[in-house]
């Protein structure tokens, strides 16, 4: 009999043990999870009166915000706008890619203004974030709000659509027969236009180019252009502009073996070149190609208090 009370108390003890543990696992899960729902990332819109154009001027700001005890990293931003029924992605915009630390109980405010001029429907504006919390676990909130865990490593995976589509889809289109030019305000389609310049013999030749060089740039008058095409026309724009400051535009050259590839799961480090524009009266510019310009050492273009 004592050998039967024995055996029932070690089954106890151990179901005890397994429940406690259990128990210890998902608070350890809830905690987890507590931390990254206080993670949030919207977008707010506001229209300014001017007086001098009796018109007003939108301004829209991305919002990512840490309300927990602890600090998250290598938050990445995505931009959504809306195109009748489709979504599509526009990028960080004004926000750094990855945000390297939030901390905690702190809110990052980017004025995505200047960016969303490129985009014909902006009316829909949404945002995603994905992060790693203090233990090293990838989440991703995405524009529904939704917060799930992220499994698997960064990779490149196929695109559905070209940068070439996604600017005659989404963006101004690079159509120089445009009387209204609107589609100067497109960074990607300035870029892909002087990139096709490059490439064209004739065009290369009459020197069309030069119109998509940012005057205020001194070092393009000792380029070598011979060198530099045999560089830069085999390049490719990606989809997606940051903005490191208001008026000034970056845009990451690959080459065509990654054509038709986007980043999941988080960041991928790649060897690309960095075109810097700049926006004036005009629209875009090409301030310089290479590494990255810091803002502080860009001329910009002179803009007019009373635009006609």
């Amino acid at each position: 009999m004592n050998n039967a009370w024995n055996a029932i108390s070690a089954v106890s003890t151990l179901l005890a043990a397994v429940v406690a543990l259990w128990l210890g696992l998902r608070g350890v899960w809830i905690s987890h999870k507590d931390a990254a729902r206080k993670i949030g990332v919207w977008i707010t819109q506001s229209y300014d009166f001017n007086v001098a154009t009796d018109s007003y001027s939108r301004f829209v700001q991305l919002h990512v915000s840490n309300e927990g005890d602890e600090p998250v990293f290598d938050a990445n931003v995505m931009v959504f706008t809306g195109l009748e029924t489709k979504e599509y992605a526009v990028g960080p915009l004004s926000a750094p890619s990855p945000i390297q630390v939030l901390a905690p109980r702190q809110q990052l405010d980017f004025d995505i203004s200047t960016g969303i001029q490129a985009y014909d429907d902006t009316w829909k504006l949404m945002a995603e974030v994905d992060f790693v919390d203090s233990r090293g676990v990838r989440w991703h909130r995405d524009r529904e709000g939704r917060l799930s865990k992220m499994r698997g490593k960064a990779k490149l995976i196929d695109r559905k659509a070209t940068v070439q589509q996604d600017i005659s889809e989404i963006g101004r289109q690079a159509n120089q027969s445009d009387d209204n030019l609107t589609w100067l305000l497109n960074p990607v389609a300035v870029a892909q236009a002087f990139l096709n310049a490059l490439g064209d013999n004739r065009a290369f030749s009459e020197g069309k180019y030069e119109q998509w060089l940012a005057t205020e740039a001194e070092g393009w008058k000792s380029v070598d252009w011979a060198a530099c095409r045999i560089q830069w026309a085999k390049l490719l724009p990606t989809s997606f502009v940051q903005y490191p400051a208001p008026r000034i535009a970056q845009i990451k050259l690959a080459e065509r073996r990654l054509e038709g590839k986007q980043v999941a799961n988080g960041s991928y480090l790649l060897q690309v070149k960095i075109m810097t524009l700049t926006l004036g009266e005009n629209g875009w510019r090409i301030y310089g190609i290479g590494y990255p310009l810091p803002p502080e050492r860009i001329l910009l273009p002179h803009i007019s208090e009373n635009p006609q």
